[in-house]
């Protein structure tokens, strides 16, 4: 099963998350050049932060190996 931990953060990302965080980053970049752009200050700081959340997030998740929950 896969699991958030935060000392876990520096081992490998299960494909699925890496995949999620990507498009999380994707998305989130193309919206704050937007905003950037349209010149729409808090539109731009709202993405960039749910950006850099959603990515750290993603990193957080590894699978389970062999049940062990430490």
């Amino acid at each position: 099963m896969t699991k958030p931990k935060l000392k876990r953060y520096y081992q490998p990302t299960p494909k699925r998350w890496r995949k999620v965080g990507d498009s999380i980053l994707f998305a989130g970049t193309t919206m704050t050049g937007y905003a950037i752009y349209g010149e729409d200050k808090w539109f731009a700081i709202i993405s960039l932060v749910l950006t850099v959340a959603g990515k750290t997030i993603t990193n957080l998740f590894t699978d389970d190996i062999d049940g062990q929950d430490q």
